[in-house]
């Protein structure tokens, strides 16, 4: 299995999983000095790294298939 890897994200179509500074570093504006200061922050902090890495794999399990459709399932199974 792969490692995970933390996210470096702007917040178009992110918002629901990530998190800035939990689940991934987010830039607001696309600049390039910003996106790299954000990176440089992940190359020389291995905790932050590992630990939004670690965060973020989990957030993202949340909107994998299987659980999308499992709480599809139990949504329609309330409605009946």
């Amino acid at each position: 299995m792969l490692k995970p890897w933390p996210a470096k994200c702007s917040p178009s179509g992110t918002r629901d999983f990530a998190i800035d500074g939990e689940t991934a570093l987010v830039f607001r504006f696309r600049c390039p000095f910003l996106i790299a200061k954000k990176i440089k922050r992940l190359i020389e902090d291995r905790d932050l790294r590992e630990r939004i890495a670690e965060r973020g794999y989990r957030k993202i399990q949340e909107y994998a298939w299987s659980n999308l459709v499992d709480k599809l399932e139990k949504e329609f199974m309330n409605l009946l």
